[in-house]
């Protein structure tokens, strides 16, 4: 399946950057979507994750942020892979990025007084 979002081929590279993957995507899609979720094309996969709130979300009042949240990490995650040798992430990636979305979400709200 090409573009798939957890990665294939290099299985060192995949064991070290997206250990819990399927954790991660499980906990997130919603699991009647999960399987067209895992096969779009990495570009058509990140717009319209981007773009779609409630595509694929199990939680839609937070995709918004969780989505590029994750992003973020991974995008983390990868660079740490390559600037450092022997880079191994041990964090629960859906854990780490639900706290971080719930965070952001009490920020905005006291800023946005909502």
């Amino acid at each position: 399946m090409p573009g798939l979002p957890c990665g294939e081929g290099n299985s060192r590279a995949r064991a070290t950057l997206l250990p819990d993957c399927d954790n991660l995507w499980n906990g997130s899609v919603r699991p009647s979507k999960l399987l067209e979720f895992m096969r779009l094309t990495f570009y058509v996969w990140f717009m319209f994750n981007l773009r779609n709130q409630g595509g694929f979300a199990m939680n839609i009042a937070e995709w918004d942020t969780f989505f590029p949240t994750i992003c973020w990490m991974l995008w983390k995650r990868h660079c740490r892979f390559v600037m450092e040798p022997g880079f191994v992430e041990l964090r629960d990636m859906f854990t780490l990025c639900s706290r971080l979305t719930k965070v952001f979400a009490l920020c905005k709200d006291a800023c946005l007084g909502g």
